[in-house]
């Protein structure tokens, strides 16, 4: 009886984790891609820094910059979404309405970053 109650309350407390939503690293990497708010300014060589990104549902936390942050969001070659970050913020929630399979740009002041993201 007690093996049934344990094993009871183990699948309560992992139904529980699953649904309340799981923070997952976002893997960026340096982009050479052209800022399109700065056209003509690509992406240098040699960056030792990458952006810690983490996703949480529809929550996207990134480090703080101190230049605005510009993320845009496309699917193949078409851009979804896109919003400007000011300094100092450190998360956005994105919309509800994007789901599936994204690719994640971040510019921190002229520097792009990229990486993949699956929203649910």
């Amino acid at each position: 009886m007690k093996k049934i109650l344990i094993t009871a309350f183990a699948c309560m407390l992992l139904i529980g984790t699953a649904s309340a939503g799981t923070r997952c690293k976002v893997t960026m990497y340096p982009g050479s891609y052209d800022n399109p708010m700065k056209p003509g300014r690509p992406v240098g060589r040699g960056m030792a820094w990458i952006p810690q990104v983490y996703l949480e549902n529809h929550l996207l936390s990134f480090e703080t910059s101190a230049s605005p942050i510009i993320i845009y969001i496309y699917r193949g070659d078409e851009v979804i979404y896109t919003q400007m970050i000011a300094m100092g913020t450190t998360s956005v929630e994105l919309p509800d309405s994007l789901k599936g399979d994204y690719t994640l740009y971040m510019f921190y002041g002229d520097i792009a970053y990229y990486g993949g993201i699956n929203l649910y």
